[in-house]
């Protein structure tokens, strides 16, 4: 995405940080009573550039979120050749991040699996 200011592109790891220049509301995991949801952006810091998904589903038990399913480009996509062509890995980019809320309210979305960490997540108010 490019900075509203400058024009110039920013990096996923940039987008928690410059959120407000957008008109977005960040949420940081670990520290937000808010839990993501369908539609905001999961951001992730880790790495040269970050990562970022859509929240396209909430998944509720007992009355509150419990996890996540995002879906994202370019992770774990890379397409395989296999007898009958090209394929790739579907289950990659529709994929379930587990979430805990303490018992003062606070969520905690997990890892990628890759390691990447959830810095946080966006929503448009």
């Amino acid at each position: 995405m490019g900075d509203p200011n400058t024009g110039m592109n920013v990096d996923a790891n940039k987008y928690l940080s410059t959120a407000p220049s957008w008109g977005l509301v960040p949420y940081k995991n670990r520290v937000s009573t808010t839990p993501p949801k369908m539609g905001d952006i999961i951001c992730s810091n880790s790495g040269t550039s970050g990562h970022v998904a859509i929240v396209r589903q909430v998944i509720n038990t007992d009355g509150y979120p419990r996890s996540i399913r995002v879906i994202h480009q370019n992770y774990v996509n890379i397409p395989t050749k296999t007898s009958t062509g090209w394929t790739y890995n579907q289950d990659a980019n529709y994929l379930e991040l587990k979430m805990t809320k303490s018992s003062n309210g606070i969520y905690t979305v997990g890892n990628f699996p890759n390691g990447y960490t959830v810095a946080g997540w966006l929503h448009k108010p």
